[in-house]
């Protein structure tokens, strides 16, 4: 992954005086506020455990990339923190998720993301290896599976930053499954346009996910109710789902979805009953509703494909 030089975020802050306000302040969420953390100033004020500041500094120069990204391509202010941290921080701030997973709070927005890539995410993605020969997109990008899954918990940060672009955007947020797949869409279509080596391992990876076993869980109306409840690999499961969908969508109108839906689903509309909001998606981009088949409750596993 290519990371922007030090000189060369300078110049961006300089450049970019509408999200200066990021850059005052004048200490860490309360949250963070006792943990002894190093700070990393800038754009996206960045919390990290002590050691891992080289990583605390690559992560923040990249998600400011898709920050200044959405910036330019929907004109939206993005303000919020980062946290990266070891995993007795992380039980001191993020216990409800295990360490090795990533989130993004609320009041204020700070994406909280592990300071290793081991864990229960990078462990599910590797259960999906194969003995056949790896597909092309690994091959492409020159990793072996074991490193395109440990890649995977940072590409989940920009699915994280994707929910804080989401609520920027304030659109379409009465139910949580299509708060996650417009957070994987919005995600999406800055790795396809910006960083196109990496949206082809994180589709490649979720395609694979998507045609596993099928889980406990696999309605729509389940992840309403349950959301993280589903337990970790069966919400993977989901969220590959969506990435499907996400992809079609992104090959067939582009960032065009994102006006579209911001047409659809008007600020401050009430809340949206599952069926209807399908309908109204088919209105936007058709197959919609076919896609949605996915999460009729049908035993079994789904046909298996070489991920895309």
């Amino acid at each position: 992954m290519r990371f922007l030089t030090l000189a060369m975020f300078v110049l961006l802050m300089a450049a970019l005086p509408q999200f200066s306000a990021l850059g005052q302040t004048s200490g860490p969420p309360q949250r963070l506020a006792n943990l002894g953390l190093g700070e990393i100033p800038g754009l996206i004020p960045t919390y990290y455990s002590e050691g891992f500041e080289e990583r605390a500094q690559d992560l923040q120069e990249t998600l400011l990339g898709e920050v200044s990204f959405f910036h330019d391509a929907v004109g939206i202010e993005i303000l919020t923190y980062l946290a990266v941290l070891n995993a007795e921080h992380w039980a001191e701030t993020s216990g409800a998720f295990p360490y090795g997973t990533l989130y993004v709070s609320e009041n204020p927005t700070i994406v909280f993301l592990p300071a290793t890539s081991d864990g229960p995410v990078s462990d599910d993605f590797r259960g999906l290896q194969r003995a056949e020969v790896n597909p092309a997109w690994l091959v492409d990008a020159g990793l072996s599976f074991d490193q395109a899954a440990a890649r995977m918990v940072d590409l989940i940060a920009f699915h994280e930053i994707g929910h804080v672009v989401h609520r920027a955007l304030d659109v379409g947020d009465s139910n949580a499954w299509f708060r996650e797949f417009f957070a994987t869409f919005l995600s999406y279509c800055f790795l396809r346009r910006e960083k196109p080596e990496l949206a082809a391992i994180w589709n490649g990876m979720m395609q694979l996910k998507a045609v596993s076993p099928r889980p406990t869980h696999t309605t729509l109306a389940d992840f309403e109710d349950l959301v993280v409840g589903v337990g970790l690999e069966n919400y993977i499961w989901y969220e590959a789902q969506f990435q499907v969908r996400a992809h079609e969508v992104y090959e067939a109108l582009g960032l065009g979805f994102i006006s579209q839906v911001s047409t659809a689903f008007p600020k401050g509309e009430d809340s949206i009953a599952p069926h209807v909001l399908l309908e109204k998606l088919e209105e936007v981009v058709p197959g919609f509703l076919g896609w949605a088949e996915v999460f009729k409750a049908t035993p079994g596993p789904l046909p298996r494909s070489d991920g895309g």
